[in-house]
């Protein structure tokens, strides 16, 4: 039975004779929220009755799911599955969910032959699950082929009911491994422009204003220095940050370059979290922020050995979370006043100010 089309604005007492007295009902009692199912079941007969009727009366897919206490990604799966919305028909869809029942898989059995022949090779080799399936279709053909997940989830039920098997796995594991679900760094960043787009003289190194910035993580991920260099002149400063989020970094870039920023070009950093807030740092420089490939440290190589340096003062093990802004002045000082083999023995202090004009500044974090 297929349902009759009612407008946007039709009442049900206005719809068609041939609008059934069941239909009725369901769509009258949409309006009372269902309480959520604790448990996922297939959708009913009933149910593609009302998505119907609600999409005739042209609901939104959330609407519909709320009325059915249903995911909404339930239902826009349903009306994919059936033609989509403009052409979502009950009857149809139910008929192509009873068709499916009845084309039941043979289910997988991990069993006989395949069984022992697999057991062998992980328990006299101890080769892991997934080179198991490859080396028996290699001695014994395609047909003693086994995924190692299925290899895989037999040993974790085994060691659930108290087996060894998993002793035999280099980790050896009794459960699998939870899958992380937070976001990774570099999804955090966005509209990130990489370095290839960046112009040639930045590339070239012949002009003081091209900048790369990082961040020195202290013991523990625990305090951080902001770390910046002139890409020609290899000018640095420092300054400690309270942590490593995007604002406090932000604020650290904004109070190192204040004095300089309208003479900055371009900066250049890594992909670490702590620069999400680019944009906002490009706006206050009035400069573009390029990001490097991720693991590729040879592209930002001129603050990688400014942090080498900082940490023949400050090593690894002490905990930058106590290290004085004054200490950091005197870093900076050292560093910007020792004479380099590549600018010709000259200091980057010198370097810098006599290219750019600049009067003295002050070298405070």
């Amino acid at each position: 039975m297929k349902c009759p089309i009612l407008r946007k604005n039709e009442s049900l007492g206005a719809s068609p004779q041939g609008f059934s007295e069941s239909l009725r009902s369901f769509l009258l009692f949409s309006d009372q929220r269902i309480q959520h199912m604790k448990n996922y079941t297939h959708i009913t007969y009933t149910e593609r009755y009302r998505i119907h009727g609600l999409i005739q009366l042209n609901h939104s897919i959330p609407y519909i799911a709320a009325q059915l206490g249903r995911d909404p990604t339930t239902i826009r799966r349903e009306i994919s599955r059936s033609g989509g919305y403009n052409q979502y028909d009950a009857e149809a869809a139910q008929r192509r969910y009873e068709q499916q029942g009845c084309q039941k898989r043979t289910p997988y059995r991990f069993k006989g032959l395949l069984k022992e022949r697999s057991l062998t090779l992980l328990s006299k080799t101890d080769l892991e699950p997934a080179a198991i399936g490859p080396r028996l279709m290699l001695e014994h053909g395609s047909d003693m082929s086994v995924s190692h997940m299925t290899i895989y989830r037999y040993i974790y039920e085994d060691a659930r009911q108290g087996g060894t098997l998993y002793k035999h796995l280099r980790t050896a594991r009794k459960r699998p491994k939870p899958r992380k679900k937070i976001k990774t760094v570099r999804q955090l960043i966005k509209n990130r422009r990489w370095i290839d787009d960046r112009p040639k003289e930045v590339d070239a190194v012949e002009r003081i204003g091209d900048l790369e910035r990082d961040t020195i993580v202290g013991p523990a991920n625990k305090g951080a220095i902001q770390s910046i260099t002139d890409r020609k002149s290899s000018y640095c400063w420092l300054a400690q940050v309270h942590s490593k989020s995007a604002r406090d970094n932000h604020i650290a870039t904004r109070k190192l370059l204040k004095d300089v920023r309208h003479r900055v070009y371009s900066l250049t950093n890594d992909n670490g979290v702590e620069f999400a807030d680019h944009l906002i740092t490009a706006k206050y420089l009035n400069t573009t922020v390029w990001f490097c490939h991720p693991y590729q440290t040879n592209e930002s190589s001129r603050i990688e050995q400014i942090n080498k340096l900082v940490r023949q003062y400050i090593p690894k093990k002490r905990d930058i979370r106590f290290v004085q802004p004054k200490e950091l002045a005197q870093i900076c000082e050292k560093l910007n006043n020792r004479p380099r083999k590549k600018l010709g023995y000259l200091t980057p202090k010198e370097v810098f100010f006599n290219d750019s004009n600049l009067e003295k500044l002050t070298d405070d974090p």
